[in-house]
């Protein structure tokens, strides 16, 4: 009775290797040391490659905060005003943290938060 050749009872072919042209299987071999980075990362760092080799980059202090439109478009707003007050064009995030600022010390704020929320979410 002749075995037939299943898909997986098949040997696996080691692709890193130039094929053996006996059309024997080597074994496969393994590298004396194992692989690691020239320079030690660090966990929870951030790196950049310059075209020669990974670089780590500073950390930033500004945070990045998703907004709707219409926010953007009124510290736009606050900034046009601001360069027609002061004569020089402030920076988009210097407008938005001023308006931040401002809108933590009104009363109302955690109210205004809600109704926000209601007319973007639906509820």
């Amino acid at each position: 009775m002749m075995k037939s050749s299943l898909p997986w009872e098949k040997p696996r072919l080691n692709l890193n290797q130039p094929p053996n042209p006996s059309g024997e299987l080597e074994p496969l071999k393994m590298t004396e040391k194992p692989m690691t980075p020239s320079t030690p990362y660090q966990k929870g760092k951030l790196y950049a490659f310059d075209g020669k080799a990974f670089v780590e980059l500073e950390p930033s202090d500004e945070r990045k905060l998703p907004v709707t439109e219409e926010a953007v478009n009124a510290v736009k707003a606050v900034r046009k005003a601001a360069h027609q007050a002061i004569g020089l064009r402030p920076e988009l995030s210097l407008c938005a943290s001023a308006m931040l600022l401002a809108a933590a010390e009104l009363p109302d704020i955690a109210q205004r938060v809600k109704a926000l929320g209601q007319k973007i979410y639906g509820s």
